[in-house]
């Protein structure tokens, strides 16, 4: 949950890199073309990554410019 100081955001993700976190797990992905996906095997570290990832990208993506 983000804390609010002096008018500043921060935001603090947390990454597990215990041994667990090697084992893989299947992911469905969505296609380009409606109403199909493909699943794909990455690890629960690989999978992890990629939901902080995008979470930043949103984050970045839904700042406000102070110049605009």
């Amino acid at each position: 949950m983000p804390a609010e100081r002096a008018g500043y955001t921060v935001t603090m993700f947390l990454i597990d890199v215990a041994p667990t976190m090697g084992k893989l797990r299947q992911v469905e992905i969505p296609s380009t073309k409606p109403g199909e996906s493909t699943i794909v095997e990455m690890t629960n570290l690989e999978w992890s990554l990629q939901f902080v990832m995008l979470k930043i990208q949103e984050m970045v993506r839904t700042a406000k410019c102070p110049l605009s």
